[in-house]
């Protein structure tokens, strides 16, 4: 027997994830990001350390708006795959598994990594 009224096509706009689902995906997003990046990370390294002349067209280019931003999503970045990493940890020792803890502690993680980042800005602002 067919059920009509199956949806046709799952839209994850309309879906509502909990936060330790979206946790998790920006946790997996976060270390892609991260390890995508790395590689750029270490030709911007390598090029500052060869000659004054390619430090400061280094340093000039890292000066630029859109610069500015990717360091704040790198920030953003190591700080919340940090703490959700050390948050998977505490599971894997079976601390903060059940639903409850689960979901403050995905909320602690999520907020930490934001507000912390957000005085990042205010830092480089200043």
């Amino acid at each position: 027997m067919k059920n009509k009224s199956r949806p046709k096509h799952l839209n994850l706009f309309k879906i509502h994830f909990p936060i330790t689902a979206v946790a998790s995906i920006l946790h997996r997003a976060s270390g892609a990001f991260l390890f995508l990046l790395t590689p750029l990370l270490i030709y911007y390294f390598a090029r500052t350390l060869q000659r004054p002349d390619t430090f400061a067209s280094a340093m000039e280019c890292l000066q630029s708006p859109l610069a500015n931003i990717v360091f704040i999503l790198i920030f953003w970045s190591v700080l919340h795959h940090l703490l959700m990493g050390i948050r998977f940890l505490f599971i894997d020792f079976d601390i903060g598994v059940d639903l409850k803890t689960a979901r403050l502690s995905a909320w602690i993680v999520s907020a930490m990594a934001a507000l912390l980042t957000i005085f990042y800005i205010s830092r480089l602002i200043s």
